[in-house]
């Protein structure tokens, strides 16, 4: 998982200008398909390979 600070710059490193939109369409995706789903804190994990994992709260 990222260190707080790290998270800020997590996503615009991975995508750029398309970060905001990547996240809006993450998040409303969850809103509409998943019940339990009210927002919360997200873990962004780097892989060894270069890709990114973004894990949801564990409160779903």
């Amino acid at each position: 998982m990222k260190a707080p600070q790290a998270r800020l710059r997590f996503l615009p490193s991975k995508l750029g200008l398309y970060c905001i939109a990547f996240e809006n369409a993450i998040y409303h995706r969850m809103n509409r398909h998943a019940v339990a789903y009210h927002g919360g804190y997200w873990a962004f994990y780097q892989m060894s390979n270069g890709g990114f994992y973004l894990q949801p709260p564990k409160t779903i």
